[in-house]
């Protein structure tokens, strides 16, 4: 962190889209691409790559952010959960949430995304774990994709736990992954 390898008076030279040279403005200039290329300059500013995060849960009723600070303090999953905590407890909340708020609240994510230099995320399911919220929860991400400007990848996350109503069969669950979830999954544009 000592030295970020900033480069004082610097020029990118990009063609359809692509980056094609970086270094010092005078020997980019040079370049035969650059000389019938637009030229920007952003006075001063510097210019970072785009951040990808690759694992969100985009689609989330709430923050487990306590339960991130429990396990940080030494409690085990197991632990948390038997107080009421953990993946299960976010299932049935967003069984229970209403598509419009998760909605609203995915896009106030996008937002902080966005404002700390995120271009690109992965966002999974796996919070729904039955058909309708499953399907759901990928469609919001569907949404949310074409309605703004980050660029989202869906993730479905079916085998994320066993949900509650498979409890204690998990084989029974898997047999419904593949035989009804995934099918219906891959269906879905």
């Amino acid at each position: 962190m000592r030295n970020p390898g900033l480069l004082r008076d610097g020029a990118v030279l990009v063609r359809d889209g692509n980056i094609i040279a970086v270094g010092p403005r005078r020997q980019v200039a040079r370049l035969p691409e650059a000389r019938k290329a637009k030229k920007l300059d952003l006075g001063g500013c510097v210019v970072l790559p785009g951040l990808v995060d690759s694992h969100t849960h985009l689609i989330s009723p709430a923050s487990r952010a306590a339960e991130y600070e429990q396990r940080i303090a030494g409690a085990t999953y197991e632990e948390i959960a038997r107080k009421g905590g953990g993946i299960l407890s976010t299932v049935r909340a967003l069984r229970r949430a209403k598509p419009g708020t998760l909605k609203t609240k995915g896009a106030r994510g996008l937002r902080r995304f966005a404002a700390h230099g995120t271009t690109t995320l992965e966002a999974k399911s796996g919070y729904g774990l039955d058909v309708k919220s499953e399907l759901a929860t990928l469609g919001l991400l569907t949404e949310l994709h074409q309605e703004q400007p980050l660029d989202i990848h869906s993730t479905f996350l079916g085998a994320h736990v066993v949900p509650p109503e498979f409890r204690g069969r998990a084989n029974a669950y898997v047999d419904f992954l593949i035989g009804k979830l995934i099918p219906r999954v891959a269906l879905q544009d």
